[in-house]
């Protein structure tokens, strides 16, 4: 039986037997071509961007990046599972013992939402959904599992502590947050020429959670913002 190593999964008979390049630089490889082809869809989307260009930056030839990746849906498959996994990663930081309460966890996770945004182009996310719907799935999937899973823990953690509300249908408020943020991502409601998707973000984000968040909550994140309200 045949196994996949890396974290892009190459098959190491596959070198061995070729004779080309041994395992350690067909990581290497690999790994650049994922680094720098997510890089080059940040900035200028997906369909800006020709498996040429990806084979320029790295300098090596584009032959060598089909030997890894059969065609470009295939490498647009391997960027989004690499997005995927550096995003649950990151989540996962603001969650659990690294945050001090339900509002810290939400509050860092706006900081960290900021800052995995910058430099994104949002036509990436445009041409992802419409042309490559194998890996706007995996988003699509993402995005109802372990999202979804992530924001109702979130809630039942405030109404635990005090902070949430606790008069509201959970799974509804968790969909609702999840079409926040795929509205975030909709050049037709916020054009890029007009809006900084890091800001869309935070300013969702940011409504979101006042609109679950008791007196304690509101108080609590006023605090977090450095806000003074009158009583």
């Amino acid at each position: 039986m045949n196994k996949n190593f890396g974290n892009f999964g190459i098959n190491k008979s596959f070198y061995s037997f070729a004779g080309v390049i041994n395992y350690s630089s067909a990581l290497e490889i690999q790994e650049r071509i994922v680094f720098k082809s997510d890089e080059l869809f940040r900035k200028y989307g997906i369909r800006g961007v020709t498996m040429d260009d990806i084979a320029r930056q790295i300098g090596v030839s584009k032959k060598t990046i089909y030997q890894f990746f059969p065609d470009k849906d295939e490498l647009i498959m391997a960027v989004t599972r690499f997005n995927l996994d550096a995003n649950e990663r990151e989540v996962k930081c603001c969650s659990g013992m690294e945050a001090d309460n339900a509002v810290d966890e939400m509050i860092k996770a706006i900081d960290s939402l900021t800052n995995m945004m910058q430099g994104y182009n949002p036509v990436m996310f445009y041409d992802l959904q419409k042309y490559h719907p194998k890996a706007w799935q995996l988003f699509a999937d993402f995005k109802s599992t372990f999202l979804f899973n992530t924001i109702c823990a979130n809630l039942e953690r405030g109404i635990r502590e005090g902070l949430y509300r606790n008069d509201f249908d959970m799974e509804i408020v968790a969909l609702m947050r999840l079409e926040q943020i795929d509205m975030g991502f909709k050049l037709e409601v916020f054009p890029p020429a007009r809006y900084q998707i890091t800001k869309v973000m935070a300013q969702l984000t940011e409504h979101f959670l006042y609109g679950v968040v008791t007196l304690k909550g509101h108080k609590l994140v006023n605090n977090y913002r450095n806000l003074k309200e009158e009583e």
